[in-house]
């Protein structure tokens, strides 16, 4: 959101309207009001409003409450209730399209919670699997072991979807019996995750689980989130779609290509 850091921290955004933002709420590119956060204080029976500036010396320390300065008074007279404040590190943004804010301190977006992978679930990901797969991409940014634990649920629930076989059959069996159907280099990662979800949660840590929770090594969480999609699409998006175009050939072809491939 490259683009999106510069323009919330841009003075000379005087329209106070940031275009074409993909908003964090709905994910829609829609016009963001912007504003700055404000604190209200209360002294003397009255109120004064200011503009939130996270600097030392803006506020302090009065009894068991925080005022402002006494120099900020004189200082921001002028502009106390100017919408845009460029001196100020903190900026609110309005979604045109969901009327929901959004909060940013220096262009870093503080809530809501951003997944900085933007990994979204597969759209043919059954709705079992959907659900932890979510709860994965939302938490990876604040815990990969979280990240981790909720990925690899997520892999047994779509296995589990998959599977119409009624035999119970552990993850470490599923996987195995993928390995003959899927690309090998599919089947490694998502052996990687099997292993790695299941011990990033214990106290005694493998070196793949200490490799994957290296500062080095930030991409792997994501990467286990594509393999799972890549998953999906290999298991179920790209069988139905062969059937789709297989299926509108003429039936006479069909049934000789069928006898032409059981020669």
């Amino acid at each position: 959101m490259a683009s999106e850091r510069y323009a919330i921290n841009d003075p000379a955004a005087s329209d106070k309207l940031v275009q074409s933002m993909d908003c964090p709420h709905c994910g829609k590119r829609a016009h963001q009001l912007m504003a700055t956060p404000r604190i209200i204080t209360t002294p003397d029976g009255g109120s004064e409003t200011y503009a939130l500036v996270d600097k030392t010396d803006y506020f302090e320390p009065n009894g068991a409450t925080v005022s402002p300065a006494d120099w900020r008074y004189a200082s921001e007279e002028s502009q106390m209730w100017d919408q845009y404040y460029p001196g100020s590190q903190w900026q609110a943004t309005l979604c045109a399209a969901c009327n929901r804010m959004s909060l940013w301190r220096e262009g870093e977006l503080i809530f809501p919670r951003s997944t900085h992978t933007a990994v979204s679930a597969h759209e043919d990901m059954p709705e079992p699997a959907v659900v932890l797969f979510n709860e994965a991409a939302a938490v990876l940014e604040g815990s990969r072991r979280a990240a981790a634990a909720l990925g690899r649920a997520a892999l047994e629930a779509l296995l589990k979807a998959i599977d119409d076989d009624p035999k119970r059959r552990d993850l470490n069996t599923r996987i195995g019996e993928l390995k003959e159907r899927i690309n090998p280099a599919l089947w490694q990662v998502l052996t990687a995750l099997r292993i790695v979800g299941n011990d990033a949660l214990h106290s005694e840590e493998g070196e793949l689980v200490a490799l994957y929770l290296s500062e080095e090594q930030g991409e792997l969480a994501e990467t286990f989130l594509l393999a799972i999609n890549e998953l999906v699409e290999e298991l179920i998006t790209r069988p139905r779609r062969s059937a789709e175009i297989y299926a509108m050939l003429p039936e006479g072809k069909r049934e000789a290509a069928e006898r032409a491939g059981s020669k």
